[in-house]
This record gives C-alpha cells, sequence and structure tokens, in this order.
C-alpha cells in the first residue's frame, strides 16, 4: 500500500536582497508552490552580517500573488515577543494570510549570539519566552 504524500515544490531566495522581487516573480511564473529566506545575524570566515529574513519575505510577498511565504528559520532568540508578533502579523496581513513562520534557536554561529550581546546558553529560555 502506498503512502499518501502530499509534495510542494519550492525554493529559498538565493539572490542578493536587489534581486529578491524579480527572483520572487520568476519563481512564481514557474509555479512554485513558496519561497523561503532564512536567517542568521553573522555567519562566514570571517563572520560578517546578512540581510534580516522577514523585510526580505516582505519584498517578495509585495512582487507574488499566490506563493506561500515561509520562514525557514526565524532565530526568536534575538527578538523581543512583542517585536516579533507584530512583525510576523504585519507580514502575514500583507501577504493575504501566505506566511507560514518557522522559527528556531541557533547556536550553531555562537559569534551572533556574542555580537549582540546574548549568552548562547540562554536560547532555549529566550525562545521559550517569545513562543509564549
Amino acid at each position: 500500500m502506498m503512502a499518501n504524500l502530499d509534495l510542494h515544490f519550492g525554493a529559498g531566495l538565493a539572490l542578493g536582497v536587489g534581486e529578491t522581487a524579480r527572483q520572487a516573480g520568476w519563481m512564481e511564473d514557474l509555479g512554485y508552490e513558496y519561497f523561503s529566506a532564512g536567517e542568521h545575524f553573522m555567519r562566514g570566515d570571517p563572520p560578517g552580517p546578512t540581510h534580516a529574513a522577514l523585510p526580505v519575505l516582505a519584498v517578495a510577498a509585495g512582487a507574488t500573488d499566490q506563493m506561500r511565504v515561509l520562514s525557514s528559520i526565524i532565530l526568536t532568540p534575538f527578538y523581543h515577543p512583542l517585536v516579533l508578533a507584530r512583525t510576523t502579523a504585519t507580514l502575514d496581513a500583507a501577504s493575504r494570510g501566505r506566511l507560514t513562520l518557522g522559527v528556531g534557536v541557533g547556536g550553531e554561529f555562537p559569534v551572533e549570539f556574542e555580537a549582540a550581546g546574548l549568552r548562547v546558553n540562554q536560547r532555549g529560555r529566550r525562545t521559550d519566552e517569545c513562543l509564549e
């Protein structure tokens, strides 16, 4: 007996932030069902800053009509709960309910926490507080 699998096709937004709207439009024209963007505040060798996922997703959502908007993932320990709730609610409303919020605790790049003045060993507690 075969299991019923519901497959969906999408892709991460990979071009520079200046190309986000055009890339999302191409993806929608090609029939992709979702686009995604995750975040790290600092990564690489040497570590450097990256773009924030939620504004990138907002740009892509504004350039599309039907694609799902997926955060893959938002590092919740870096956010105040009210700011994250308000920002994601705004993005969900602006995208007409297309947002799926993926969250995580991070920790694989300790330099991010150091740069933000946060302790890596507090990330689980901070995430719990943010999601309550």
